[in-house]
């Protein structure tokens, strides 16, 4: 979720802009679902109006100018620094950016206005965060280990594995001229006993090589340039050439010979360098996104009542601030300016036909229906409903409106219902009454106990007491009574 604390630094500000691609993804999509809903329904309807973060997207995430381009760019120059970073973004949107705003009493600070409200970002670290390189020697070190998970971490990525190949005529460093039709470019040669035209593969054996580049151009003298580093030799080569072709003495047109080049694999077009988390991050941002456009997501927002995760106790600052940083607010907005309720035009008819009353004649066309159940509602379809192709569209107070007639509409019968029921309920139970008294007063007249055990059987279907029942049960005690006394007698 959005993440916002006392102290924000590198970490908050990716996160919220991921957050912030998310918050848009979720607008658009809800704006691109009801607009084709109500295109696809021939209705005329205003723009759903909601807040759009494109802005800040921008500012943050857009090529050359955003905040995270200029972090990979002041790492990239030497003495690129955090205060040179802000002394940048400063002149470049201090003052002419909505979203953008710096702190004269904190000059490492600035200030963005997301979609959640304003952070207080601190610009101390954002370089070396951005960097957050792991030394070459560690991660050789740590592909060495036995673990097959833990290696596997720490291998280098296939998109950018690249074999070069080069030649060696001669045992000597030198730069030959491809003197064939098909290619007219430098082909650099190492002074080692390996074959021509041998690829050379990642080898964990760390030793000392040397480049050199000579030029041919008599008239010109040019130094030797020599880079002499203890590291893996495809990782040494890589950087040696890297280095020798940012050399300002091989510009085209200075001198005959072309500047050094190597043969890139035909798979792996170019070399690998080293990214930072800025850009990692953007990246993957960017691949999470396409995955979504191409899903139907579904939104489940989680709240949580407080911050211990005790039962019982609700933290009523701390869920509307939840609520505001996810966004929810704008979604209710967003459904609140269109149309929330929809139904078919049969099933809207079904459950709203009772508003007419039950003598109404219908027509077949269920479309003519709807607006007559309309009509009776007094809602106008003009304007405060929508009658679509397939469905009809309203929104809450109209909602309301038809459901406190179809209420109405239903407790008139109900009543009528409950009315005779009741009334035969009543009858019934007089006829039953009416029915089992003779038996109660002819079982009091016997005075025997099986009779009366089962006028009383009789009376356990009834729902009414009469007094012949209170009185067969005191008959039936006294029987009960006289039967043991004397049996004792006797």
């Amino acid at each position: 979720g959005f993440e916002i604390f006392e102290k924000n630094s590198l970490e908050q500000l990716l996160i919220n802009y991921a957050n912030e691609k998310l918050q848009q993804f979720f607008n658009l999509w809800i704006f691109k679902r009801e607009q084709t809903l109500y295109e696809s329904e021939g209705l005329s309807f205003k723009e759903v109006l909601y807040n759009d973060n494109q802005g800040i997207l921008d500012l943050i995430e857009k090529r050359r100018t955003g905040i995270l381009s200029m972090i990979e760019e002041e790492i990239r120059i030497p003495r690129g620094n955090d205060k040179t970073l802000m002394g940048k973004l400063g002149r470049l949107y201090g003052g002419k950016s909505k979203q953008f705003r710096r702190l004269l009493h904190e000059p490492s600070h600035f200030i963005l206005s997301h979609y959640a409200g304003e952070v207080k970002y601190s610009s101390e670290g954002f370089m070396e965060k951005s960097r957050d390189r792991l030394s070459d020697d560690l991660a050789f070190l740590i592909r060495q280990t036995k673990l097959k998970f833990l290696s596997e971490l720490f291998l280098p990525s296939k998109k950018f594995q690249v074999s070069l190949t080069i030649e060696n005529p001669s045992k000597k460093p030198a730069v030959t001229q491809n003197t064939s039709q098909d290619s007219k470019k430098s082909v650099l040669a190492f002074s080692d006993h390996r074959p021509r035209s041998k690829t050379i593969a990642p080898n964990p054996v760390t030793t000392s090589s040397r480049v050199e580049f000579f030029s041919k151009n008599a008239s010109r003298s040019h130094k030797s340039i020599s880079r002499s580093v203890r590291q893996p030799a495809a990782l040494e080569t890589r950087r040696s050439v890297s280095i020798a072709l940012r050399q300002r003495s091989y510009r085209p047109g200075r001198s005959s010979v072309s500047p050094p080049r190597t043969r890139r694999s035909k798979t792996h077009p170019r070399l690998e360098t080293t990214k930072s988390i800025c850009f990692k991050f953007k990246r993957q941002l960017h691949e999470l996104m396409q995955n979504l456009d191409s899903t139907e997501p579904h939104y489940i927002r989680c709240i949580k009542p407080n911050h211990t995760k005790s039962p019982r106790d609700f933290d009523g600052d701390l869920v509307i601030q939840q609520l505001k940083y996810s966004g929810v607010f704008e979604a209710i907005n967003m459904q609140k300016q269109g149309f929330p309720y929809r139904l078919t035009h049969e099933r809207f008819w079904r459950r709203y036909q009772c508003i007419a009353g039950s003598k109404h004649s219908w027509s077949k066309d269920v479309i003519s229906n709807v607006v007559e159940i309309l009509n009776q509602a007094k809602l106008d379809v003009k304007n405060e409903v929508r009658v679509g192709k397939t469905q009809i569209f309203y929104r809450v107070a109209q909602h309301r409106c038809l459901e406190n007639h179809r209420q109405i509409s239903i407790e008139a019968p109900v009543n009528l219902l409950q009315r005779v029921f009741r009334g035969h309920l009543a009858r019934r139970l007089k006829k039953n009454l009416l029915k089992a008294r003779p038996i109660l007063r002819e079982a009091l007249k016997r005075r025997n106990l099986e009779a009366v055990e089962h006028a009383l059987g009789l009376c356990d279907t009834l729902d009414f007491k009469i007094s012949e029942v209170d009185q067969l049960i005191d008959l039936k005690n006294e029987l009960i009574e006289e039967t043991r006394i004397r049996a004792e007698v006797e």
